[in-house]
């Protein structure tokens, strides 16, 4: 389904919910399942309780969350804090149940569907499992590759990039970008620790913070990075 300018952020369209290994675009259906569940149980009692209330406050969270803001593709994440506080409740409605046994399963079912998200997630897999991922595992790739890992496709051309800047030693360079680009590895590659580097400051703005005073700046090459992550040189 096609969402409209009202509704969606900037070119997104409208998606139900999805089980995919990433921290942007996966949904939460065991928890709201769960949640409902508990939630359905506390209305049926029929009476007035402070877990009643919190949760009524939860729910109106959610409630103002989906009115102010629109929907965007990554609104999955966004999610996290809602379903946190509606944890305690959660814990509270499984240690009232006489038979251990359902609480042992609940939590052994949660368990074990966090696995595909640990081992083979696609921006930082504790370990990745060859035959199911081909991102970097922050347990034995380097940092470099980690990066890289929503968009495995822009290492190169940004490798390239890095490599240019090297080369000719730049101090000062331009960075132009639109939309939602990749530029977290160009700061981080051209930095000693992270810290000590050339001078990089946005040109060419299109949006209301090109009226903000900048100091006098004259980039020596251009770094152009598309919304697909893909950087480039130009000369400026």
């Amino acid at each position: 389904m096609s969402g409209n300018a009202g509704s969606t952020w900037m070119d997104d369209s409208f998606e139900g919910m999805r089980l995919l290994p990433s921290e942007d675009g996966s949904g939460n259906p065991l928890h709201l399942v769960l949640y409902l569940s508990v939630l359905i149980v506390l209305l049926r009692k029929n009476e007035p309780s402070d877990r009643l209330w919190f949760a009524a406050c939860v729910l109106a969270g959610f409630v103002l969350f989906c009115a102010l803001l629109r929907w965007q593709s990554c609104h999955s994440r966004l999610h996290l804090p809602m379903f946190l506080l509606f944890a305690p409740i959660v814990g509270i409605a499984l240690s009232e149940i006489r038979q251990a046994w359902v609480a042992g399963s609940v939590a052994t079912v949660i368990t074990f569907a966090t696995l595909p998200w640990i081992f083979c997630n696609t921006s930082r897999p504790v370990y990745r499992i060859p035959l199911l991922a081909r991102h970097a595992s922050v347990v034995k790739d380097s940092r470099r590759q980690l990066y890289f890992n929503t968009n495995i496709e822009s290492a190169g051309p940004y490798l390239a990039v890095i490599e240019t800047i090297n080369k000719r030693g730049v101090q000062n360079i331009g960075l132009e970008s639109g939309g939602n680009p990749c530029e977290y590895p160009l700061w981080m590659l051209t930095r000693t620790k992270g810290l000590i580097g050339p001078r990089i400051e946005h040109v060419k703005v299109q949006n209301a913070s090109r009226s903000l005073g900048m100091l006098p700046f004259k980039p020596e090459i251009v770094v152009v990075v598309d919304d697909e992550g893909n950087a480039r040189v130009q000369e400026p």
